[in-house]
């Protein structure tokens, strides 16, 4: 299987949050709106791996532990949006759903949004 060297998608995943690292983000996102939406996909990282291998070429962060390590991470996040912002939109989706499914029911949601709508 053919490995990518470098990759400008998923750039939030190029680190983890440390506790420092999370502390800073905080303060930052002070500084911009909230996102309308959150759309967090529940994919386990063993089925992600499986689909990721699938397509025939990896990048080079693309390994099972490191997908554990930012499930965990994205987890944080959205746990501050919960615990800060409740009246935010979260909807968790069974990311598990055959591609296209998924693809059909994210697009449910973003076309409702003001800013599409209008």
């Amino acid at each position: 299987m053919k490995v990518k060297e470098k990759s400008d998608k998923y750039y939030i995943n190029k680190y983890h949050l440390s506790e420092d690292q999370l502390a800073d983000y905080k303060k930052k996102r002070a500084e911009i709106d909230d996102p309308d939406l959150i759309i967090e996909d529940l994919i386990e990282p063993e089925i992600s791996l499986r689909r990721i291998q699938g397509r025939g070429f990896t990048e080079i962060y693309e390994k099972l532990d490191y997908l554990k390590k930012t499930e965990e991470e994205y987890l944080k996040v959205i746990s501050f949006y919960e615990k800060n912002h409740p009246e935010m939109k979260i909807v968790r989706l069974d990311a598990t759903q055959p591609i296209e499914k998924t693809a059909e029911i994210i697009w449910s949601y973003i076309k409702e949004m003001p800013i599409i709508k209008a």
